[in-house]
């Protein structure tokens, strides 16, 4: 069953003709896992644009959100162009900023 799903967001990533953005939602308290980086180089081999938005935010203190920040984005070698973005749905921290560059899309 993975495997059809796999198929079919593939097929409906490669051929969406009007796909604008694809919202790459990871755990901050986890490191990417190899799914994660797949996906990320098959984004980047088919030049779709991405966002990465760390949820669970609220679970740490600030410096450790930061800091996790840095580890991840070290971790998935983020180019400077690729925005990552703190989120909390529980404190709606980083929503604003979601939309923000949603607009500017």
């Amino acid at each position: 069953m993975k495997k059809d799903w796999g198929n079919m967001i593939e097929t409906y990533l490669r051929e969406r003709q009007n796909l604008a953005l694809v919202i790459f939602i990871l755990d901050i308290r986890r490191d990417p896992s190899a799914d994660d980086l797949s996906l990320r180089h098959w984004l980047d081999h088919y030049c779709i644009p991405y966002l990465y938005i760390l949820t669970k935010t609220d679970k740490l203190s600030n410096n450790q959100a930061i800091a996790r920040k840095r580890a991840v984005e070290k971790m998935l070698q983020t180019a400077a162009e690729i925005k990552t973005i703190l989120f909390s749905a529980k404190t709606q921290k980083g929503k604003s900023d979601v939309w923000i560059f949603w607009k500017i899309i």
